[in-house]
């Protein structure tokens, strides 16, 4: 049978405005009315009069991602939100620039990530380049300033990689060409430089800006848990009811719902987080609205990882049937699409549909799973990347300057969270970096537009769903 052929016969799985996943309305608007109805909890119902959303303004589905080249060459602006402020720069920088942020010295620059003094910078390249070991003989407690610093280079040592002393920016300067011929070199400063400028300034102002939430270890077992995964990759609508007939009608209805079932898992992922009630609704849902896409592909890339196991890289030739998806070959993920798709709506669809709608999605998919594969994330990780991805406000972002400065400071929070995590001794170590991770946040970002663009949500579960999981019974 020809494609021409096929089309006439086969139901109009692709159609849009079948599927009505964005009704006849914006695909963001579509997005604000449900979450402007399920975002507000329940202690807080007497506010719904009154809540009016920040973003009322109609957009595009790319508006967001229409910069995503820039954004890409510049890997923080794009993932830490908005710079600080001209006039918060000035005050950091009059206050702290000055001196080391190890011992107090008088600083010469910006070394390795952070601003100190000659004598801490030789001291933390010749622990690295050294591979030193160091142990405290107290309680890895001992105070440093420029009396002291030398009594103790296991807690000086520590103290270089908490305020920011990245061991891979001594690893490049090695490298031929020196930290001057290395464009990574000068990202590595550049990031690091305005989360030591939002970290002081936050400081400053307040010590402790969000009293309720947990630190270090505790927060991210309470993420760990509330993350509910396996709820969201395993939505109702992408299920098979063998029982039934080959109607394709519930099916496709069952498909419009796909929307609505992403909504709501990430409304009541978004209640339990534990910043929930530190940020007003109208914070909530404008992230929501701005970040939804990206979440759905972080969840679905680490949900594949975490149950599959990647393939190598020769692994080429085409598969007629395959259980799992390929992080390496989008043909084989094509192939896997069609054949879930068919089983979903209880009819063959041919392939040319398939690679003609889909096919952008799974490439770009297919190209993002490999990529966050090699970073080998842990749960730990993943949900600090996850609460990264969605504290990230866009430069032209509506909200109150205020609420904006909060979004900006919990962000801050996790990224250094994350870093702490990243660094921790022991058996189930990372060995990817800060570094990576956040170059890696781009990728996903670019990926998230091209979901948006093709309105197929339910690509990424319905490629990264254990098989196991596919079939139920009504």
């Amino acid at each position: 049978m020809d494609v021409a052929d096929s089309t006439s016969e086969t139901p109009p799985v692709f159609d849009h405005d079948n599927l009505a996943l964005a009704a006849q309305t914006n695909l963001l608007q579509f997005y604000l009315t449900h979450l402007a109805s399920t975002l507000v909890p329940p202690m807080k119902l007497d506010m719904r009069d009154s809540m009016t959303p920040s973003f009322s303004q109609t957009e595009s589905p790319n508006s967001e991602t229409d910069d995503s080249t820039s954004a890409a060459n510049k890997v923080l602006f794009s993932i830490l939100g908005t710079p600080t402020t001209d006039s918060t720069s000035n005050a950091v920088s009059k206050s702290s620039s000055k001196l080391c942020s190890v011992c107090g010295d008088k600083s010469t620059g910006l070394h390795y990530g952070a601003a100190t003094c000659e004598g801490c910078k030789g001291f933390f390249k010749r622990s690295v380049q050294n591979k030193k070991v160091y142990h405290c003989s107290q309680d890895n407690c001992c105070e440093i300033d420029k009396q002291n610093r030398n009594r103790c280079q296991s807690c000086r040592f520590r103290k270089c990689i908490s305020k920011g002393m990245l061991t891979e920016a001594v690893r490049e300067d090695r490298m031929p060409g020196g930290r001057n011929g290395n464009s990574i070199y000068s990202n590595y400063k550049q990031r690091r430089s305005i989360i030591r400028k939002t970290k002081d300034y936050v400081e400053e102002q307040e010590r402790r800006p969000f009293q309720s939430l947990p630190s270090g270890k505790k927060l991210i077992k309470e993420l760990v848990e509330m993350d509910c995964l396996d709820r969201l990759i395993n939505l109702k609508g992408l299920r098979i009811n063998p029982s039934a007939n080959c109607d394709i009608a519930p099916a496709c209805k069952r498909l419009t719902r796909i929307g609505d079932e992403i909504v709501e898992q990430l409304v009541e992922w978004t209640k339990t987080l534990p910043f929930f009630d530190e940020l007003p609704v109208e914070a909530h849902t404008h992230l929501l609205t701005q970040r939804w896409a990206e979440l759905v592909l972080l969840s679905a890339g680490y949900y594949a990882c975490s149950v599959f196991t990647p393939d190598s890289p020769d692994t080429t030739e085409m598969i007629d049937e395959t259980d799992e998806i390929s992080f390496t070959n989008p043909q084989v993920n094509l192939r896997l699409l069609q054949n879930r798709l068919s089983l979903v709506l209880g009819k063959e669809i041919p392939l040319e549909h398939v690679a003609k709608e889909a096919g952008p999605l799974v490439t770009r998919f297919t190209t993002l799973l490999h990529s966050f594969s090699n970073l080998k994330v842990s749960p730990e990780a993943y949900v600090c990347i996850k609460a990264i991805t969605l504290l990230h406000l866009s430069a032209d972002s509506t909200l109150d300057r205020s609420i904006i400065d909060k979004v900006n400071t919990l962000q801050d929070h996790f990224v250094k969270t994350l870093q702490i995590h990243l660094h921790q001794p022991g058996e189930d170590a990372q060995t990817t970096s800060l570094a990576q991770i956040l170059d890696w946040l781009p990728d996903l970002r670019n990926a998230s537009s091209v979901l948006l663009h093709s309105k197929m949500f339910y690509v990424p579960f319905l490629l990264c769903k254990n098989p196991r999981r596919l079939v139920f019974d009504e």
